[in-house]
């Protein structure tokens, strides 16, 4: 999927605090005997009170999925008591103003909702597309038969994604750039899992919804690591990896297949991830 060109982070603290997770594990990849494959060696953070278990391979270690809880921080809350809205069904909150998490961040302005709103509905029209649920892409402003004649995948994802950004078309800021990528990811998974012959179950979809986003932002905000660091190689898939084991730690209920409540049940994982940050002092 790829990270965003030549940004290096601008999301103040939160934004260091993940540079300097990332670094720390990659710095830890040539001093550790793992590194050589014999083994052993310790997770940064291990001996701390962790809310998320790190489970480190015999191979080298694994990134700690708590290095990646200030991407939390980075993802704007809905905003309540007369602020403009910015949730799911307004699929807006891309601007470049304003602190990006808890602690006035700075940077790019991330929108949890607006992630979360535009990935609900690539994910529901994948899953229609994937189901033969016509009536559901129709109502997406899509159309069954128009997506099976172009017997390609990659132009079938970007027909959803295009129609996932109808109603707030993206700019060229860093948010947007990621929603997108998010976009594509979900699309892209639940129609190659399903004609595999493993349609993804509501709940699965959520979850990697959320490590998706999680992973974009750290991507966005460490990206010139992957280039920079001696072992920046192998950050983008650690990441990846550390985001969805993250995402599993997230407290979900979702009740059906909509855009709608696959939005809502992204953005509640979200805030419970939030919780937890919160609770670890981070």
């Amino acid at each position: 999927m790829g990270t965003v060109g030549s940004y290096t982070g601008g999301g103040g603290k939160d934004g260091d605090d993940l540079r300097q997770g990332l670094t720390d594990w990659l710095d830890s990849l040539t001093a550790d005997p793992s590194a050589d494959g014999e083994g052993g060696g310790e997770m940064p953070g291990d001996g701390d009170q962790n809310p998320v278990d790190s489970n480190p391979t015999p191979d080298r270690p694994h990134l700690d999925p708590n290095a990646l809880l200030s991407a939390i921080a980075l993802l704007r809350p809905r905003q309540h008591s007369g602020a403009k809205s910015d949730g799911p069904g307004a699929g807006g909150g891309s601007g470049t103003s304003g602190g990006s998490g808890s602690r006035g961040s700075g940077g790019a302005s991330r929108s949890a909702a607006a992630s979360a709103g535009t990935a609900g509905r690539a994910a529901a029209g994948a899953l229609a597309f994937a189901t033969g649920d016509s009536e559901t892409l129709a109502r997406l402003g899509l159309d069954y038969d128009a997506l099976l004649a172009l017997e390609d995948n990659f132009e079938v994802v970007r027909e959803i994604v295009d129609s996932a950004f109808e109603a707030a078309p993206p700019d060229s800021t860093i948010p947007d750039h990621e929603r997108r990528l998010v976009a594509a990811d979900i699309a892209e998974w639940v129609i190659e899992e399903s004609a595999a012959g493993h349609t993804p179950a509501p709940e699965d979809i959520v979850r990697r919804t959320i490590a998706a986003i999680i992973a974009q932002a750290t991507l966005a905000e460490t990206g010139d690591l992957a280039g920079h660091h001696v072992n920046g190689a192998l950050s983008e898939e650690e990441v990846r990896e550390a985001a969805e084991v993250l995402a599993s730690q997230a407290e979900l209920s979702i009740d059906g297949a909509t855009e709608n409540e696959f939005a809502q049940a992204v953005e509640e994982g979200i805030e419970t991830l939030r919780a937890i940050k919160e609770a670890a002092g981070e």
